[in-house]
């Protein structure tokens, strides 16, 4: 992975209930929030208060999954980025992959983690990884309120 790109996106987000009706929020993600490290052989590339995506054998990147406050009585459709900036991160990035979670220690009990290798179709495309950046994640209710949970992906990576 040569390419680690830093996406600064906008999206909109759909609801329809009786009426058709859109919502636009701004999202920005600051360059001084990234927190690079090493790890053998392998870049991990973190972005302060988020957890990272795991899908075992993918590049392990941030995953942001934020709420959005809709109206009553509303279910979202669609998600889509109307507008995002680029930004490459100079350099080159061999981006960690992904592991699953592993269980807590437990007393009498041994768990062995199995070595998980990099998904070659990912790690060798010229493709972006994700392919997908943002998508309705789910839609809840807090305190009176009805929350859309948008997920996306700040980042992608290209062997290029």
């Amino acid at each position: 992975m040569k390419r680690l790109s830093y996406l600064i996106v906008l999206f909109l987000l759909f609801a329809v209930p009786l009426t058709a009706g859109t919502i636009t929020k701004t999202i920005t993600f600051q360059k001084s929030d990234l927190i690079f490290s090493k790890t053998d052989e392998y870049d991990i590339v973190e972005l302060k208060g988020y957890p990272a995506l795991i899908n075992p054998g993918a590049p392990r990147l941030p995953r942001v999954v934020l709420p959005l406050i809709i109206p009553a009585g509303t279910k979202p459709t669609k998600v889509e980025i109307i507008s995002q900036d680029i930004v490459d991160i100079p350099g080159t990035y061999n981006i960690v992959p992904a592991h699953p979670d592993v269980p807590l220690p437990m007393p009498g009990k041994t768990f062995t983690p199995e070595e998980i290798i990099p998904n070659p179709d990912i790690y060798t495309s010229d493709n972006l990884y994700p392919e997908v950046e943002i998508k309705i994640n789910g839609v809840g209710s807090k305190s009176g309120y009805r929350i859309a949970h948008i997920k996306c992906i700040p980042f992608a990576i290209s062997a290029q």
